[in-house]
Order: structure tokens, then C-alpha cells, then sequence
């Protein structure tokens, strides 16, 4: 159907099938939609405000610029659909099926996501999106418990989004601002975050496995309790991060800044620490079993004596380092790992 300019406002629609039909720059205010079959539509620049969109098939549906402010799109399939610009806020988005779909620039403030679903979505700047509508667009939106999986959120600014109990296992945060973020119980596993600013965001028990966290900003960042196993922090800022038994085994921490931060409790066997600055950083009880700290700054880290450091195989070979921490009077138990380490390599 061919239905451009037309004014819909209050019509009901409910089951109708109006799939691919054009409705460019259509006023459907308030028109109810119920379960509509509306699987190709352009609603380009259309007015669908407060309009009922409940259960509709809204697959490879064209939304580009259109206006879905309070709209009811609960449980909804826009399923590989085109949402540039499209203006979401306080929509009901509760069950609605967003999978594959293009999110560039849509506006989703204080929209209702429970349970929706945006796996493969792709939230990056493709258009070339100023950064000030970037930050009006998703700055503290409720992701909270949304699936997200592999979605492309690259180069965009989420900061104060809650992320708490979300899905986002190989999501691209490449060049992300994630600053002040509520991250709790996430699983981030795989997911891409090189180069991203997630600086006083809380990582509290998230799942982090094998992601990848190079060059990025992780100061004042908690970490408690977190899972960062074979993670890449290469390079990272983690000044005063709180790693507070978190697992960290296995991780590339190579030239990372660990300044001020806590430690205490956490699991880094196997982990490379080889020229990381520790300056000042809380070691209290940490497993260091298997790790390579050569070349690694140790200048004034705390509780290197404290019972519980398990330091066997460590790689602690470099000079400077040996030196560093005989002068430190780092007790008996480290002394003699040393000369067994140094005995072995002689």
C-alpha cells in the first residue's frame, strides 16, 4: 500500500497487513497496530507517537528519523530493521526482538528494555553521528538484563548506562566512553574494549574472560570479586582500580599502570606483570604462582611480607628487580624463591 503523508491518527489497525507498504512521513498517532503484519514498512520520518505496536512483525521495517516517543512495542519483531535517528524515548521496548537490527543514533532515554533482545545490533557510528547526540542518545540508558550479544557499539558514549546482569559476550566497545558505568554480574566474555574510557565504572562480580581491555582506562574502577581470566589489559591505566579478590590468571598485564591499586586476594597465577608499575599497590595475600614480573616497578607496594603471597615459579630474574626487593627486606619466604629461581637459571 501506498500510503505517504497520510493521516492515520487514532485508526484501528489491529491485525491488518500492511507489509512493505510505504507510509513515509504518515501521522499514525495513537493508531493502534496490535499484532500487525508490517514486515518491510517505511516509516520513514512518520509520526508514531504513542502508537500500539504490541506483537506487530516489524522485520527489515525502515524507521529512519521516525518518532516512537511512548510507543508500545512490547514483544515486537523488528528484527534486522533500520532504526537510524529514531526517536525511542519512554517506549515500552519490554520482549521486542532487535536482533541484527541498525540502531545508529536512535534515541532510547528512559525507554523500557526488560527483557529485549539486541544481539548483532549495531549501535556505531556509521553515519558519521556528532558526539554531543551520541552522549544525548545513550548516555545513561537501562540496559540492565538486555541481551546485546555481539552488538557494535563502537566509538559510542555510554557513560552512566546501567549494564547490570546484561549479555554481552563479543560486543564491540572498541573506542567506547563507559565512564561512571554500572557494569554488576555482566558477562563480557570475548567482548572487544581497546582504547575505551570505563574509568569509576563498577565491574563488581562481571564476567570478563578473554576480553579485551588494551590501551584503555580503567582508573578508579571496581573490579571486586570480577573474572578477568586470560583477559588483555596490555597497556592499560589501572591506577587505584579495586581488584579485590578478582581472578586474574592468566592475564596480559604488560606494561600496564597498577599504581594505588588493590590487589588484596586476587588470583594473577600465570599472569604476565612483566614492566606493569605496582607502585604503592596493595599485594596483600595475592597468588602470584607462575607469573612473570620482570621489569616490573615494585617501589613502595604494600604487604610484600604478608603470609599468604604464593610467589612459586615466579619470574622475578631481572636485576633491578633483585635488587629492588632485597633492598625492600621482603622476608624469608620471597628471599628464598628468589635464589631458587636464580639457582635454576644458572
Amino acid at each position: 500500500a501506498y500510503l505517504v503523508e497520510v493521516d492515520l491518527s487514532w485508526a484501528n489497525l489491529s491485525y491488518a497487513n500492511l507489509s512493505w507498504s510505504i507510509l513515509k512521513k504518515s501521522n499514525l498517532f495513537e493508531a493502534n497496530l496490535f499484532g500487525s503484519n508490517l514486515m518491510g514498512a517505511d516509516f520513514s520520518f512518520a509520526n508514531l507517537e504513542s502508537v500500539n505496536l504490541s506483537c506487530a512483525n516489524l522485520t527489515q521495517g525502515e524507521f529512519l528519523g521516525s518518532t516512537l516517543s511512548h510507543a508500545d512495542l512490547s514483544f515486537a519483531n523488528l528484527q534486522r530493521s533500520s532504526l537510524y535517528k529514531t526517536n525511542l524515548t519512554n517506549a515500552n521496548l519490554t520482549g521486542a526482538d532487535f536482533t541484527f537490527a541498525r540502531m545508529s543514533g536512535a534515541n532510547l532515554k528512559d525507554a523500557i528494555l526488560k527483557e529485549s533482545c539486541f544481539k548483532g545490533a549495531n549501535f556505531s557510528n556509521t553515519f558519521q553521528i556528532e558526539k554531543k547526540e551520541a552522549y544525548e542518545n545513550l548516555s545513561g540508558v537501562n540496559f540492565s538484563g538486555v541481551d546485546l550479544s555481539y552488538a557494535d557499539l563502537n566509538d559510542s558514549n555510554l557513560s552512566k548506562v546501567n549494564f547490570s546482569g546484561a549479555k554481552l559476550i563479543g560486543v564491540n566497545f572498541n573506542k567506547a566512553n563507559l565512564s561512571d558505568a554500572k557494569l554488576t554480574g555482566a558477562d563480557f566474555t570475548d567482548a572487544i574494549l581497546t582504547d575505551a574510557n570505563l574509568s569509576n565504572s563498577n565491574f563488581t562480580d562481571a564476567k570478563l574472560s578473554d576480553t579485551n581491555f588494551s590501551r584503555s582506562n580503567l582508573s578508579n574502577v571496581n573490579l571486586i570479586g570480577a573474572e578477568l581470566i586470560g583477559a588483555n589489559l596490555f597497556k592499560a591505566n589501572l591506577t587505584e582500580a579495586n581488584f579485590s579478590f578478582a581472578n586474574l590468571s592468566m592475564c596480559n598485564l604488560m606494561d600496564t599502570a597498577l599504581i594505588g591499586a588493590n590487589l588484596t586476594g586476587a588470583d594473577l597465577i600465570e599472569t604476565d606483570l612483566s614492566g606493569a608499575n605496582l607502585t604503592g599497590t596493595n599485594l596483600t595475600g595475592i597468588n602470584l604462582m607462575g607469573s612473570n614480573l620482570s621489569g616490573a616497578k615494585l617501589n613502595r607496594a604494600f604487604q610484600l611480607e604478608q603470609a599468604g603471597i604464593n610467589l612459586e615459579r615466579t619470574y622475578l630474574l631481572d636485576k633491578k628487580i633483585y635488587k629492588q626487593m632485597l633492598m625492600m627486606k621482603y622476608g624469608d619466604k620471597l628471599r628464598y624463591y628468589l635464589r631458587k629461581r636464580q639457582s635454576e637459571a644458572n
